[in-house]
């Protein structure tokens, strides 16, 4: 015998809350293990593939950037209307984070001349998740309420697209000096940001 879906209880938000966010905190798991299981691979083998600093560099940044997501979505605590589309939204959300640390490590490199020619070869995969992201990072906003957006300020607004700035000229050129600008400036922009909203939010 079935028993009828039924709405939550308004009583048990905090516990659905912690239902969703258990989600995400395993989809963010599985993306800094991948980070850091290939950085743990890069240090018993620094010689059996051909490193890029930028690569690096990229990787850096998404570890900070994927912490720095779980941080802020303690902020989905003030959602108190849970439905099965926002869950649908949060998981489509943080899979892609997955995806971009999934990118900077693939299962294998046979078939590219090392980290350089193989980044600059998925460059549009890897740039299209950003862009992703940054959009999601919008609807998430939105998500957590006027408040939350006013109290990020105008800045936010630069944040979101100057990361869809760059994530479109990384997509589109080749030149591995460009890609050497876009990821120094996509490092400011993640620090620069973070202190700002870490000092509005928290």
């Amino acid at each position: 015998m079935t028993m009828p879906l039924t709405q939550p209880d308004p009583n048990d938000i905090h516990d659905l809350f912690v239902h969703i966010r258990l989600l995400i905190g395993v989809i963010l798991g599985l993306s800094i293990g991948r980070l850091l299981q290939g950085i743990a691979n890069i240090i018993e083998h620094p010689r059996a593939k051909k490193l890029w600093w930028v690569h690096l560099g990229w990787v850096a940044w998404a570890i900070f950037f994927v912490i720095s997501f779980w941080w802020w979505e303690f902020h989905l605590s003030q959602i108190g209307n849970w439905t099965i589309w926002k869950y649908f939204f949060l998981f489509g959300y943080s899979g892609l984070y997955f995806l971009v640390c999934a990118i900077l490590f693939p299962s294998s490199l046979e078939g590219y001349d090392g980290y350089q020619d193989y980044l600059i070869s998925r460059r549009r995969w890897f740039f299209g998740f950003i862009a992703a992201i940054t959009v999601f990072d919008l609807g998430d906003g939105l998500l957590k309420g006027a408040d939350y957006l006013t109290a990020l300020g105008p800045r936010y607004a630069f944040h979101i697209a100057w990361l869809l700035v760059l994530a479109i000229a990384g997509a589109l050129t080749r030149r591995p000096a460009a890609h050497a600008a876009i990821l120094i400036l996509a490092l400011t922009e993640l620090l620069g940001w973070s202190f700002h909203a870490y000092d509005r939010l928290f």
